[in-house]
């Protein structure tokens, strides 16, 4: 007996080394990365718990030396098993311990737990960095003691929500240690451990800065947009697909289109969709959609661009592409209203056509008064010999004397000359006018109505100068009347400062695309005229401080509209000694 107990003993001290040095292999080969001493640690740890799992076997099995070993292999098995199984899940959750360590001490924002009371528990080193307070001045406190006064009512409200189980977002200001305000967004997340609420986590991120650079892109972006609002020049923005992004103030008053309905829609199909003469403008010779494709710059000195009411406007514009890394994500398109530009150089054109108007007027003037002078010469002595003819050369005189008058007119083109303005009757003038024109008329089967307000107030004018224009525009009104027909002339006070003259024919009329044109030098409908009529007209009617307008209906007649103050401005005088100096 004293034999086999000591080869039992000696048995069990040899499964006891076994176990230290396969238990030590095994957990190397697991967890090579633990230290040494650990794993001699866990070895032995299992060679006791295998020893207990022997013990426990071996009366039963003493009887037998191969139920002894079978004994002793299952209990150190088991042991391994039992420790190894012990050994992983200490390590998972000394890992996990470590891992959420890391996560709470290394995160860079604020990381505060609550307990479902609001009683901060803790918290990670950034609550000092951050809001100046160390653990011994926060732990143990209520949350709020922290928040704004005027915010403690949201900050509530949101850890409410978060008792129910709601994770929840938002912005709150906080008081640093200092006494400064600080703005940070908080997250809430609750801690629930089967269904119950153990706690809450709270996340702040410090928003001072971030708030700070984004009130400065706002301030920048309203002055921006000032800037862009007050510029004279139509400012469009185009996304890379066409459509609006950007309407500015001077767009909307130039287009008619509000900046609401022109955002989002093809900027093509909204002003740019046909050309002056109504054929459709196409996309692919579009210079904005150019630009968009190849990324270049347009720039177009004269176009035009469709208004909201289907009129169009002459334009300037230029469309720059926005580029990105080499890529056109946005496009600008700037355009200006040129059509006070073409008006400047329509009357840079006029005045140059003037000009040679006035060096043809006054050599045609000159050379018809040289023949006229001689001419009314030779009737001057032609009176001493020819009593009974008189008469006649007293018509021939006076004829003579309207053209010299007419030359004379002819010649303010060249030199503006002095006008001497009198009191006088336009109705008297009037009826002189169409006395001289009334013989002329019935020649052509034409009757001359006129209907004179006999009350008509006396007014400032040059005589000589108002005949010529009425002349001119009965002269025109009978050329109109190839069939014949009545012309209507109407004279009446319009009001306490002015009065209305209408010349009214039953004529061929104007076209409506040449009506605009009436009164440009060398322009006529005529197949002989010049054009030169209606101009000097409407320039004595100016210089008297006048208007004149033209209406007129295709096949039916015209009608023109003159009307005179009853005295001449002191700027009409000035204006007229002006020119004539």
């Amino acid at each position: 007996m004293i034999s086999g107990g000591i080869h039992y003993v000696l048995f069990i001290i040899l499964l006891f080394f076994i176990t230290v040095i396969v238990s030590y292999i095994l957990l190397k080969i697991l967890f090579a990365h633990t230290f040494p001493i650990y794993m001699l640690s866990a070895a032995a740890i299992i060679c006791i718990i295998s020893l207990v799992v022997w013990s426990i076997h071996f009366p039963h099995m003493a009887d037998s030396f191969t139920r002894f070993l079978f004994s002793s292999i299952v209990a150190v098995l088991s042991a391994f098993c039992l420790a190894a199984s012990a050994f992983i899940i200490s390590r998972l959750l000394k890992e996990n311990k470590q891992c959420h360590k890391c996560l709470f001490f290394e995160y860079p924002d604020v990381i505060l737990l609550l307990d479902i009371n609001g009683l901060l528990i803790s918290g990670n080193p950034e609550v000092r960095k951050m809001l100046g307070y160390k653990p011994s001045e926060y732990i143990g406190k209520h949350f709020t003691q922290f928040i704004a006064p005027d915010q403690i009512e949201k900050a509530k409200k949101k850890f409410e929500r978060t008792l129910k189980g709601e994770s929840c977002e938002y912005d709150l200001q906080v008081k640093h240690k200092n006494g400064k305000i600080i703005d940070m967004h908080f997250k809430t997340i609750p801690i629930i451990h089967g269904n119950r609420l153990k706690g809450i986590y709270v996340i702040g991120q410090n928003m001072t800065e971030l708030n700070r650079y984004r009130k400065e892109l706002e301030n920048l972006y309203h002055k921006h947009t000032l800037i862009l609002n007050s510029i004279a020049e139509g400012v469009c923005g185009i996304d890379k697909h066409g459509n609006i992004v950007f309407w500015n103030p001077a767009a909307e008053r130039m287009t008619g289109y509000k900046a609401e309905e022109a955002i989002g829609k093809a900027s093509h199909d909204i002003i740019h969709h046909t050309k002056k003469d109504g054929t459709p403008y196409s996309i692919d010779e579009c210079p904005v959609d150019l630009a968009i494709q190849d990324g270049k710059t347009y720039h177009i000195s004269e176009d035009i661009f469709w208004k909201k009411d289907g009129t169009h406007f002459p334009v300037s514009y230029t469309v720059t592409p926005v580029l990105e890394n080499g890529a056109v994500v946005d496009a600008v398109l700037t355009f200006t209203d040129i059509t006070e530009l073409k008006k400047t150089e329509e009357f840079i054109r006029t005045s140059e056509k003037l000009s040679v108007a006035g060096q043809l007027a006054a050599g045609i003037a000159h050379e018809i008064r040289n023949p006229l002078t001689a001419i009314k010469g030779f009737i001057q002595l032609l009176q001493f010999e020819l009593d009974e003819k008189k008469p006649y050369l007293h018509i021939i005189e006076s004829e003579i004397q309207r053209i010299e008058l007419i030359l004379g007119e002819l010649l303010v083109l060249a030199k503006p000359q002095a006008t001497k303005f009198t009191k006088s009757d336009i109705g008297v003038l009037l009826q002189h006018v169409t006395t001289l024109l009334e013989t002329q008329g019935i020649l052509h089967n034409i009757q001359i109505i006129t209907k004179i307000d006999p009350s008509l107030p006396l007014i400032e004018c040059d005589e000589n100068g108002l005949k010529q224009v009425f002349i001119n525009f009965l002269k025109n009104a009978m050329e109109a009347m190839k069939s014949g027909g009545h012309i209507f002339i109407e004279a009446q006070k319009k009001d306490e400062y002015s009065v209305l003259i209408r010349f009214i024919d039953e004529g061929c009329g104007i076209p409506k695309e040449q009506l605009e044109k009436i009164g440009k030098p060398f322009f006529t409908t005529k197949e002989k005229g010049t054009g030169l009529g209606i101009m000097i007209s409407k320039k004595i009617i100016e210089d008297h401080g006048g208007t004149m307008s033209i209406m007129s209906e295709e096949n039916k007649g015209t009608t023109v509209e003159v009307t005179l103050p009853i005295r001449v401005s002191a700027s009409s005088v000035l204006h007229n000694s002006l020119l004539s100096g």
